[in-house]
């Protein structure tokens, strides 16, 4: 996964790792500036909680986690409801809470300030006549 805000990179990949550069367009080159290290499984989402100069994790390892990117550590740790990992997240406009859907086809709405559970979807796959039809439960 590979993220862009303003000139800072964030990779997550299969590696456990979120590494950040900073890309100058002027000298058209990337500087290496941090590695982010605790989840246990691939990197699947990452986003920006730009205000509070942090970053927001999600990974198959089932936790979200919340990192403080002036010093590089992780000051939240969130399992899923369902104990399933995290395939993707997407933050609000107003960005008080993300969506975060797990591979187990559940939608989490997640506060952005402090990583609790604000609501919870269940969306069910059931076969109709050889298609898939989705049912969100709440």
């Amino acid at each position: 996964m590979i993220s862009v805000v303003s000139d800072v990179i964030t990779f997550g990949g299969s590696d456990h790792t979120i590494r950040l550069w900073k890309y100058a367009p002027e000298t058209k080159a990337a500087k290496y500036l941090q590695m982010f290290m605790g989840h246990t499984n691939s990197i699947m989402a990452v986003s920006w909680v730009q205000k509070e100069f942090r970053m927001f994790s999600a990974s198959a390892d089932a936790t979200l986690r919340l990192w403080d990117i002036g010093t590089g550590r992780c000051v939240r740790v969130r399992r899923s409801v369902d104990g399933s990992g995290y395939l993707s997240t997407s933050s609000s406009t107003n960005k008080l809470f993300y969506a975060c859907l797990t591979m187990a086809h559940s939608i989490e709405i997640i506060s952005q300030s402090n990583l609790s559970l604000l609501y919870n979807l269940q969306v069910l796959h059931r076969a109709r006549k050889g298609s898939r039809q989705r049912v969100l439960q709440t």
